[in-house]
């Protein structure tokens, strides 16, 4: 049997086929692929967490969905944890002390 050759690609399925495919990883991924200092990243998810309520586009998200996209942020590597570190040292104490003294009334 005569092999034919493969049939050339049109221009957009070749670009297609080329371009990078960003995929979101699952939020489970990303906790799980965090090997060093994954319990310290928690402070600086809940000081994101924190600013993002204040942002007028995250308004209309629950607090399970605002956690959910600072985690992302943090843990994809999306915001640099140093620069968060940095935010936080200079943040007013009311903004990062004042859920703990929240909790600590509960």
């Amino acid at each position: 049997m005569p092999q034919t050759a493969p049939k050339p690609m049109k221009e957009e399925e070749a670009a297609e086929s080329e371009a990078v495919v960003e995929v979101e990883q699952p939020l489970e991924h990303l906790i799980l692929d965090k090997s060093v200092g994954k319990y310290q990243v928690v402070e600086l998810i809940s000081f994101r967490a924190k600013h993002l309520r204040t942002l007028e586009e995250c308004r209309h998200l629950t607090q399970t969905e605002v956690l959910e996209l600072a985690m992302r942020e943090v843990l994809s590597g999306k915001l640099s944890e140093d620069e968060l570190y940095q935010e936080l040292l200079v943040a007013p104490s009311s903004v990062v002390k004042k859920d703990d003294k929240a909790a600590k009334k509960k």
